[in-house]
């Protein structure tokens, strides 16, 4: 049951040593027996334990001060602390000094089995949260690595451009027709620099600072009177389907406007020609969330298309830089909602935001 486990028993009555080694062992722990505060460190010295299951009175020293040090200098150990009288101070400074557990004697199989059991429950609880942390750290280098990897050839093919473009310019005989083109595409080149370092500080920096009640329906109207010009010089027929009892919902607004705007033209540049662009907003009081989506009736994705979709700098556009969904996921999710995306290839895509309509109270206001 637990054989992975290893327990150091330190106490000076022989019945309450071989009671715990029998039940402990029976449970598949190695278990090792001293009798003294001395022998416990000198134990400690020559082998790693995950438990330490320790007397309160010793004869050579205080219980309490060897917890001390144990806590201190091995902090991996779980201590449980073993007493034959129930003072309330002694358990409330051995609570301080790190003991995890506290059991009074005499006590029988199945108590030492529950207090064990417990303490070896929050144990793997803290080992599995390590690990959890680990591997996400792990996946965060990861994922740094490759933006670094994208941002830097992003970067590099303007460089590039205006590398040679300048070059260019240093000809002597080149005419002032050529001259202004080379201006205008080296201008251009700028412009797209400018894009792309703004979108990754947009990207690194989507925090919550300045959240507001705000209007969903009134921000998406909006967006979509900004964008009216896109959607015109492609024809492309707006559907609008907004809740009318819509909750305020406390976001910041000028990075869910970006969302929608982002989300919104990257509908638009699926369709083609007289396409139709689907806008809802809907009150789900049992999610306690406001679901808004946006959906369009363009060439869809394929499965593995939206499994990347929300990475940084994946585009399917030649002119993309990639970072428009993956700076509206992040945005959202610092907001504590989540997006959902649904793609057929051929007939559309359908992404789903959601907000949490703020009914929970929150922890602050301010960066997650």
């Amino acid at each position: 049951m637990w054989s992975r486990y290893k327990a150091l028993v330190t106490d000076d009555d022989r019945f309450i040593r071989k009671l715990c080694q029998f039940v402990l062992e029976k449970q598949g722990l190695t278990v090792q027996l001293v009798e003294t505060g001395q022998a416990t460190f000198q134990a400690l010295s020559n082998a790693s334990y995950d438990l330490l299951l320790l007397d309160i009175d010793l004869p050579d020293t205080d219980g309490l001060r060897i917890l001390e040090k144990v806590t201190t200098q091995y902090p991996q150990i779980s201590p449980i602390m073993m007493t034959g009288y129930a003072s309330l101070e002694a358990t409330i400074r051995a609570q301080e000094l790190g003991a995890e557990g506290f059991i009074l004697k005499p006590f029988n199989d199945a108590k030492l089995i529950q207090m064990v059991q417990r303490v070896l429950d929050r144990r793997q609880l803290r080992e599995d949260y390590i690990q959890l942390q680990t591997s996400m750290q792990t996946e965060k280098l990861a994922a740094l690595g490759r933006l670094s990897a994208s941002l830097a050839h992003e970067i590099n093919n303007p460089l590039q451009a205006l590398r040679s473009g300048l070059r260019l310019l240093g000809r002597p005989q080149l005419d002032d027709t050529k001259r202004k083109h080379y201006v205008a595409t080296l201008s251009q080149e700028v412009e797209r620099l400018i894009t792309i370092t703004g979108q990754t500080l947009d990207f690194a920096r989507p925090g919550r600072a300045g959240l507001q009640p705000t209007d969903l329906n009134a921000l998406l109207h909006n967006t979509l009177t900004l964008l009216n010009k896109q959607l015109q010089q492609k024809n492309i027929d707006t559907g609008v389907t907004l809740t009318a009892d819509l909750p305020p919902i406390k976001v910041v607004p000028d990075h869910i406007k970006q969302v929608f705007i982002n989300l919104i033209l990257n509908a638009i540049d699926a369709m083609s020609d007289n396409g139709l662009l689907s806008l809802t907003t809907t009150y789900l009081p049992d999610k306690r969330h406001v679901m808004i989506t946006v959906q369009d009736t363009g060439s869809g994705m394929t499965t593995d298309v939206i499994s990347k979709v929300f990475e940084p700098f994946f585009s399917t556009k030649p002119t993309g830089t990639g970072l428009g969904l993956s700076i509206s996921y992040s945005i959202i999710e610092a907001h504590r909602g989540y997006i959902e995306v649904e793609s057929t290839p051929g007939v559309g895509t359908l992404f789903s935001v959601y907000l949490p309509d703020g009914s929970e109270t929150e922890g602050d206001n301010g960066l997650t």
